[in-house]
C-alpha cells in the first residue's frame, strides 16, 4: 500500500511544508481537538481544504468522506495522532468495497495511491506515519490492511 523512504522533519513543519509539497491546493485530514494547529496549516496553505471528521478507530464511513474530499487536491497532509493518519493512509491508497455492514459486507483493497501524502505527526508511540498499514474499523471489528 504505502512504499517511502520516511523523511523526519523536527521543529518547524508548517513553515517547511510549503518548499516540500507538490503545488496545489492540500487536504488536512485531522480531528478536530487540533484547533491551534489547524489554523496554523489554514495560515501557511490559504488555499487549503480541511477534513476534520476524523474519529478515533477510522471507520470505513469516514475513509469513504476522505475520499470525497479528496476530490480536486494536489496532495494529502495528515495532522494528528495514529487516526487522523490512518485514516488519510487508507483513504489514499485503499478501495472500499461493498455496501457496509462489516462482516462479508465490506472489502479494503489496496490501490495505487492517489494522491502524494504527508504526515504530521502530534503524537508519539502509534508508528503510523512510518509504516505502511493502516486499521479501520468496518462494522464492529477492526481490519488491518496494508
Amino acid at each position: 500500500m504505502v512504499r517511502f523512504p520516511p523523511l523526519a522533519v523536527f521543529g518547524g513543519a508548517f513553515r517547511k511544508l510549503p518548499c516540500m509539497l507538490p503545488p496545489g491546493p492540500p487536504l488536512l485530514v485531522t480531528d478536530r481537538r487540533l484547533r491551534a494547529p489547524i489554523d496554523a496549516f489554514v495560515r501557511a496553505f490559504p488555499d487549503a481544504r480541511v477534513f476534520d471528521g476524523v474519529v478515533d478507530e477510522p471507520t470505513e464511513e469516514v475513509v469513504r468522506s476522505i475520499q470525497s474530499a479528496m476530490r480536486g487536491a494536489s496532495h494529502v497532509v495528515a495532522l494528528g495522532g495514529g487516526s487522523p493518519i490512518d485514516a488519510a493512509k487508507a483513504a489514499n491508497a485503499l478501495r472500499v468495497e461493498g455496501g457496509g455492514g462489516g462482516r462479508g459486507g465490506t472489502h479494503l483493497a489496496a490501490t495505487p495511491p492517489r494522491l502524494h501524502l504527508t504526515a504530521v505527526p502530534t503524537t508519539s508511540g502509534t508508528g503510523a506515519e512510518v509504516t505502511p498499514f493502516v486499521v479501520v474499523k468496518v462494522g464492529d471489528e477492526k481490519r488491518l490492511a496494508s
